[in-house]
């Protein structure tokens, strides 16, 4: 359980402690209703090792799981979404309550494979939010993390498989929603400039090396996913 400290959250004796490293500063006074799909690379170079020791896949899932628990203390009526990709993608959580989003992100871990289809990764994000339908109390934001190229990925006519994955981010954008992209790995790991273009902006897409850079970031966007 979390308690406000002045500024600061702290954790006191209950069912579950939460470390969240970061001042929570700047949140938006008018913040509205967040759904959050939180779309993650399940590859299976994602079992490798950070710069502080901690495998990708742990440590996004830990990061994962803090924005989940900060958004929870915000915002009790937030909804979270758990999508995985690698040679397929799959929807693990949709729009759930807390508990089951933490639930369906220690899952992710027994299900990765080889591949990294950014193209059916978005898609499946766009059918989702497709699904739910149209909403004016809530504000949308999918965080796409990945820590490879993308591969496996059907070419398009012009024989680029990133023609392919922009095409499909342009029918999520087109939902009207924020998304984020994160690369995760050492510079070259990943396609920044696709990251780049397939997020609402370039001050949308994030990159980090690290567990503890990867925390802080989730930790700031948990706290404006229900901002303009």
């Amino acid at each position: 359980r979390l308690r406000s400290c002045g500024g600061r959250f702290r954790s006191e004796p209950g069912p579950r402690r939460v470390f969240l490293p970061l001042v929570v500063r700047g949140t938006c006074p008018a913040a509205a209703h967040a759904d959050v799909v939180l779309v993650m690379d399940a590859s299976s170079s994602m079992a490798r090792n950070t710069r502080d020791g901690t495998s990708k896949i742990d440590a996004a899932t830990q990061a994962a799981t803090t924005l989940i628990d900060l958004m929870e203390l915000v915002d009790a009526t937030a909804r979270i979404a758990v999508l995985g990709f690698n040679d397929r993608s799959w929807i693990e959580a949709s729009l759930d309550p807390a508990a089951d989003a933490r639930a369906a992100l220690a899952r992710l871990k027994t299900q990765m494979a080889e591949g990294t289809r950014l193209d059916l990764a978005l898609s499946t994000a766009s059918a989702l939010i497709a699904a739910r339908g149209a909403t004016t109390d809530r504000r949308t934001m999918v965080i796409l993390l990945t820590d490879g190229l993308p591969n496996h990925v059907p070419p398009a006519e012009d024989g680029s498989v990133e023609t392919t994955v922009l095409r499909t981010a342009s029918q999520l954008k087109r939902q009207g929603l924020a998304v984020h992209t994160v690369g995760f790995g050492e510079p070259g790991d990943f396609n920044a400039e696709l990251l780049r273009d397939i997020a609402s902006g370039a001050d949308k897409f994030h990159a980090e090396t690290s567990a503890a850079g990867l925390q802080r970031l989730f930790t700031v966007l948990a706290t404006g996913a229900g901002c303009p």
